[in-house]
């Protein structure tokens, strides 16, 4: 069942006027009116409702506010994703058994967890996560595992799976280190995570990596400098190992180039013929810059820090 018909679905069950659900809605707090309502019946909006539009509108016509919002999700996302979503049924059991097997120290999970939630992890468990998390978070998260099995040509099955057995592997592992089985990627100048330095190319050093990370892509590796990005745990003097792309998603931390000279660490968003470009230091705000200025030159897959 598509969005649209759950609207409608619900609208006629309840017996209200589009009119009288905005009322009701409006009482609630959420300021609508009946052509938005209608709009969303006819799936003619622009944008998908919120998860508190969402919410509202179910509790006003006595649907399922949860089942309204995950249908809204599924039906904004793309198809491939939809035919994974469509076959979950309890989203927080899904998600729960999910990172159960990929693991509190998993970096994708835990780089998720804060950016949506804002929470530290250490001291918590995946059950108290998902107790505190929003739905629209629960989505988030699932979305980016979802996506990262995509870009490895993986069934999420499989691709949990994998992540599982590596997991174990790397517990159970007793063999010693082995500088041999890691790639040597040059060290290049510094990065700002904060307001963007002059573009510096030459080469410093070099560090080993494991080649897994970079998933065949060629990497090099960069200084932080600035504290724009510490909401990913990201400091001024860590080291981000980048794996060098064109394009990035909006929950991936960018290598950013400035109108050809300065660069940046951010997450970046196409606004149109914008882009913004986010920092995770909660003290900082977005800043946007026209899209043709701005040239992404890779995703950090990596960072390592030292004890202050």
């Amino acid at each position: 069942m598509t969005y649209s018909d759950l609207v409608n679905e619900y609208i006629e069950k309840s017996g209200l006027s589009l009119g009288e659900i905005a009322k009701r809605m409006t009482d609630r707090g959420i300021k609508i009116d009946r052509s938005y309502i209608s709009m969303l019946k006819n799936n003619k909006t622009k944008n998908p409702a919120s998860e508190e539009v969402n919410r509202a509108f179910a509790e006003v016509t006595g649907g399922d506010p949860e089942k309204l919002v995950f249908t809204s999700f599924i039906d904004r996302a793309p198809e491939t994703i939809k035919a994974v979503l469509e076959n979950i049924n309890d989203i927080d059991t899904y998600i729960s058994t999910l990172l159960k097997k990929v693991g509190m120290d998993n970096t994708l999970f835990q780089e998720q967890i804060k950016e949506l939630c804002g929470k530290e992890i250490s001291n918590i468990t995946i059950d108290d996560l998902i107790d505190v998390m929003s739905f629209e978070e629960k989505l988030e998260v699932l979305k980016v595992f979802i996506e990262d099995s995509f870009s490895q040509n993986k069934t999420l099955e499989k691709y949990i799976s994998d992540l599982d057995q590596k997991r174990f592997h790397e517990k159970s592992n007793v063999l010693p280190f082995n500088s041999e089985s890691l790639l040597q990627i040059p060290l290049v100048g510094r990065i700002a995570a904060g307001v963007p330095i002059e573009r510096i190319e030459n080469i410093e050093g070099y560090t080993l990596v494991d080649p897994a990370i970079l998933r065949g892509k060629e990497g090099f590796a960069l200084t932080v400098q600035g504290d724009s990005m510490i909401g990913d745990r990201i400091h001024d003097g860590d080291m981000v190992i980048i794996a060098k792309q064109k394009e990035v998603n909006p929950h991936d931390i960018a290598v950013v180039v400035i109108d050809h000279e300065t660069v940046t660490l951010k997450r970046v968003r196409k606004e149109g013929s914008m882009c913004l470009l986010i920092p995770s230091n909660p003290t900082m705000q977005p800043s946007l810059i026209p899209a043709e200025q701005v040239e992404i030159i890779g995703k950090v897959v990596e960072v390592k820090f030292w004890p202050k």
